[in-house]
């Protein structure tokens, strides 16, 4: 999966966004202000029922672990009908499948039904 850097900020807003490094959600995140931020117990975060402490920016311990946060991209997606007017060129994008191509089958031009994502 293709995870964004830790945010505490957005992690604290939207905590149903983060995930350990190996994939596992977050039950919950607290953030307590005013611990030295350079101790790994400012956060603290429930992970398959157990609450470990973890430094303000998501990591663990000093090298990679398990248990180091990020935060899951948002996948946002479209699909776009591809039409042949003696040249290629697309129309509308909708948000189904299914809608882009209930669309596209009304026209005698039409090829097929491709998705756009934001993924790689």
């Amino acid at each position: 999966m293709n995870y964004l850097p830790f945010n505490l900020e957005t992690a604290l807003k939207h905590p149903e966004k983060v995930r350990t490094r190996d994939g596992r959600k977050i039950d919950g995140i607290v953030h307590f202000e005013g611990l030295d931020e350079s101790l790994n117990s400012s956060v603290v975060a429930q992970i398959d029922g157990r609450l470990i402490t973890l430094y303000a920016s998501g990591k663990f311990i000093n090298y990679d672990h398990r248990n180091d946060l990020f935060l899951i991209k948002e996948v946002k997606e479209c699909w776009v009908n591809v039409y042949d007017n003696g040249k290629l060129f697309t129309g509308a994008m909708y948000p189904t499948k299914e809608v882009a191509i209930m669309h596209g089958k009304s026209s005698y031009k039409y090829i097929k039904t491709i998705r756009i994502t934001n993924e790689p």
